[in-house]
């Protein structure tokens, strides 16, 4: 529409030209025959008799298996393309429930081309019935499942990929442990001596099974008559925790037998510690202490002890 007197504007009348040429072309877009949509699907059509007789087959099922019209239709039963595996199914499974339910989807099997290579797909069927409710024929829908296939081989792959790390990571885990425990064990005594007059026990449990304690103890005889104990705890945990706990017990051990006053093995221990950290810087330290006994029995008395000890941080 225009004002009185105004020309129209031909631009108007060709952007609407323009637009009904759009609309005819989109049109004709959607112009597809029944034939052409059924047999350029982009999945496999198939309609078959109730003894399964292929009595149908579009142009993509049949590209797929590298088959000719002729050579199915009317000659071949759906179970002909399946592999023998798939057979088997389709027999025992697929067949039966079918029929019971009138309907099937989403069925996996495979499909065996002309050449003998296998097309893994997803099968639904559904059974066409007569006016008295008679089963008629089958009409079926074959997808293609080969990317679907390649990613659950690799999903699955993944997953055993990550089982075997899992059982890789607590075998190492378990030996680990174990080198642990003997080198653990190695710090500590065997056993404790006996010593008249005074009962002696221990129990040890480190933290966590994956790393060393820094706890330490050791009983020993000095000579005949005398006996030596320490009990200490280094700084930190680990291999680096029991270096120090294995300098600390040997020193003590060492230090001992050569003057066994408390106050001379712990001044030996921090000299030691000095010598060995100090110089580099290292805060590492222990906290221990040390003491001797020596039994004593008076007449007609059990034996008893005479202890001394001291305690020290090196």
């Amino acid at each position: 529409m225009c004002r009185t007197g105004q020309q129209p504007d031909p631009y108007d009348r060709h952007d609407a030209d323009d637009g009904k040429a759009a609309d005819a072309a989109f049109a004709a877009l959607l112009e597809d025959s029944a034939e052409e949509l059924y047999e350029k699907a982009p999945c496999g059509y198939l309609s078959t008799l109730m003894d399964g007789t292929i009595a149908k087959a579009d142009a993509t099922l049949l590209d797929w298996l590298g088959l000719e019209r002729e050579a199915v239709v009317g000659r071949m039963r759906v179970t002909d393309l399946l592999t023998v595996g798939g057979k088997l199914y389709h027999g025992t499974h697929f067949a039966p429930l079918l029929r019971m339910q009138g309907e099937i989807s989403g069925i996996a099997l495979e499909v065996r081309r002309a050449d003998g290579d296998r097309i893994p797909v997803l099968v639904s069927s559904v059974v066409k019935r007569g006016g008295n409710g008679e089963p008629l024929l089958i009409r079926t829908t074959v997808f293609d499942a080969r990317d679907r296939r390649s990613y659950e081989e690799e999903l699955l792959r993944g997953r055993k990929s990550a089982e075997a790390a899992r059982r890789q990571a607590e075998a190492d885990r378990a030996r680990l442990q174990d080198a642990l425990a003997v080198l653990q064990q190695s710090l500590l005594p065997d056993t404790l001596p006996s010593i008249p007059g005074v009962e002696t026990a221990t129990h040890y449990h480190a933290a966590s099974p994956d790393r060393l304690g820094g706890d330490f103890y050791d009983v020993f005889p000095l000579d005949g008559e005398r006996f030596a104990f320490f009990l200490g705890d280094v700084c930190g945990k680990g291999p680096q925790a029991a270096a120090v706990t294995s300098l600390t017990r040997y020193t003590l051990r060492a230090a001992a037998l050569h003057e066994p006053d408390p106050v001379s093995a712990l001044t030996t221990l921090n000299k030691v510690f000095h010598e060995r950290y100090a110089g580099s810087g290292d805060p590492r330290y222990c906290t221990a202490v040390f003491g001797t006994s020596t039994p004593t029995r008076r007449p007609g008395s059990s034996p008893s002890v005479s202890p001394r000890a001291a305690t020290r941080r090196s």
